[in-house]
């Protein structure tokens, strides 16, 4: 995956069920990596670690979708969730301790779901989200596959950008991995990347040191005392 890391963010079991991490943007600032790195040394999981323990310990569905939604883990996510059998498909949004929201596919309602890095279930589906949506209905249920997949909504602006690194395609069923690079740290870029540019804010400490939940270690004085008697052991 990225290097140093021994977790992982997108992977398959045959015959049983794939798994991809999204990021989820609610704090990005410096006060939100010091609350994962407390969480950590809380004893909370590491998203990557516990993706990569739910694919050696899980051998179906049911099992990863239980693991992945109630274990304790230090950030927040967006962890999407296929399987083999009819309905096996659902995107997990993540809090620290459990599960904010869920939305899965069904045979009586969605034939698909997209999740980008947004709450689009609370701030609407909109950008990338809006973009996807509108290109696998424009596809269709009948006519999609890998290729259409991949080369008629992923590899499509706005999913496909300056930010993207890679594409994988994923087949439970089959024990099927597909993955190409988009963006490369040397050589050229993927012929369909575009060069993207931003314009950043500065950052301002009144404005942007914001925890994510001020008031955490006081509604949950456990994750305290074991970041405290962590560091202890450590020292």
């Amino acid at each position: 995956m990225f290097g140093g890391i021994i977790g992982v963010y997108t992977g398959v079991k045959k015959g049983a069920f794939s798994i991809s991490v999204n990021q989820r943007e609610y704090n990005d600032h410096e006060v939100g990596l010091v609350e994962n790195l407390s969480m950590i040394l809380a004893g909370y999981d590491q998203v990557s670690w516990l993706v990569r323990e739910t694919l050696e310990k899980c051998d179906d569905f049911a099992c990863a979708h239980k693991k992945l939604s109630k274990t304790k883990i230090n950030s927040i996510a967006y962890i999407i969730v296929a399987g083999v059998k009819e309905n096996e498909g659902v995107v997990v949004t993540r809090h620290r301790t459990g599960t904010t929201h869920e939305e899965a596919v069904s045979t009586e309602g969605n034939w698909f779901v997209v999740q980008t890095n947004s709450d689009h279930w609370r701030e609407g589906c909109r950008d990338r989200c809006q973009a996807a949506t509108e290109n696998l209905i424009r596809v269709s249920q009948f006519n999609i596959s890998h290729d259409t997949l991949r080369h008629e909504v992923l590899l499509q602006q706005p999913n496909l950008n300056g930010d993207t690194i890679y594409n994988t395609a994923f087949d439970p069923s089959t024990g099927m991995m597909d993955t190409i690079p988009t963006q490369l740290a040397t050589g050229p870029r993927h012929p369909l990347v575009r060069e993207t540019k931003y314009d950043f804010n500065k950052f301002h400490v009144s404005r942007d040191l914001t925890l994510t939940d001020p008031l955490f270690f006081f509604k949950n004085p456990e994750v305290a005392f074991g970041m405290f008697e962590n560091l202890a052991s450590v020292f």
